[in-house]
C-alpha cells in the first residue's frame, strides 16, 4: 500500500492519509483472474543493468496531483530513471 513521508512542519504541504486508493478495487469476491503473489522472488544482482524495479507513488501538491515514478538498479540500489506526470 502507501507510505507516507513525514512533512516539515514549516512546509506548504499537508499530509494526506488516504483510507483507500482512488478508483481501486476491493472487492475480491469475483471471477477475474488474480496474479500469482512471489514473495521469494531473488531481488539480488551481481551486476549492473541485470535486474531493475520500479515504484510509483503520488503526492498531493497545491497545483493538485503529482505522480512519481522511480526505476532502481537491484545491484547498487540507484535510481537509474525517474518520471514525473502532473
Amino acid at each position: 500500500m502507501l507510505r507516507h513521508v513525514q512533512v516539515h512542519e514549516e512546509s506548504q504541504y499537508q499530509k494526506y492519509y488516504p483510507q483507500e486508493i482512488p478508483g481501486a478495487d476491493y472487492d475480491s469476491d469475483h471471477e477475474y483472474a488474480i496474479a500469482e503473489n512471489h514473495p521469494d522472488r531473488d531481488l539480488s544482482a551481481q551486476a549492473t543493468g541485470q535486474k531493475r524495479v520500479s515504484g510509483l507513488t503520488y503526492i498531493r501538491t497545491p497545483e493538485g496531483w503529482l505522480y512519481l515514478r522511480a526505476i532502481l538498479d537491484l545491484a547498487d540500489r540507484k535510481v537509474v530513471g525517474w518520471a514525473d506526470l502532473r
